[in-house]
């Protein structure tokens, strides 16, 4: 399955300073591919690249030009141990479709992101925001930055796990809310 995302073209080590963040946030929009789990992976985890997962329309990445979505980024940089959210995900039949490690964490303060794959992509604005809302109160421990159609995520360093085939479905993931 191919996924359309916004991949920025600059590979990095560590997190950006914030000009290099303005840069980047002023590009990104203009750089939208098609590409597969693996791919992605590819590009955030081995070149530290940083990505939208929603496209644009008119190449800029402001929530009101939302066009696409299909997957959906949580960040966690609270310390939160991987296991517990795993177990959450694993409660709520909510499949992984890859994680990684951001460029800060480190071994006694672990932060990392976590991506689910929607089963096609989703451009209504409205059901986008509520996969978003559901996620943010199925997982609190998640930075509250990251629940908006226009978030742009940095690439990371380590591989936590991979699910390519991996995907959920909105009826299902409205399901375990409610639940």
């Amino acid at each position: 399955m191919r996924y359309s995302v916004c991949i920025d073209e600059e590979s990095m080590k560590y997190k950006p300073d914030p000009e290099k963040t303005v840069q980047i946030a002023s590009r990104i929009a203009r750089k939208r591919r098609g590409v597969t789990v693996e791919e992605l992976i590819y590009e955030v985890v081995t070149n530290g690249k940083t990505f939208t997962p929603a496209v644009y329309r008119e190449n800029r990445r402001i929530q009101s030009n939302f066009c696409s979505m299909q997957l959906y980024v949580l960040d966690f940089d609270d310390n939160t141990p991987y296991e517990i959210i795993r177990k959450k995900c694993d409660e709520f039949h909510l499949p992984i479709s890859f994680s990684y490690h951001t460029f800060s964490s480190k071994p006694e303060y672990v932060k990392y992101r976590v991506s689910f794959a929607h089963m096609v992509p989703i451009t209504d604005p409205k059901l986008a925001r509520r996969i978003l809302d559901m996620l943010k109160i199925m997982f609190p421990e998640a930075d509250s930055q990251c629940f908006e159609l226009a978030r742009m995520f940095f690439g990371g360093k380590e591989l936590i796990e991979k699910n390519p085939e991996a995907v959920f479905r909105v009826d299902e993931l409205a399901e375990e809310f409610q639940i």
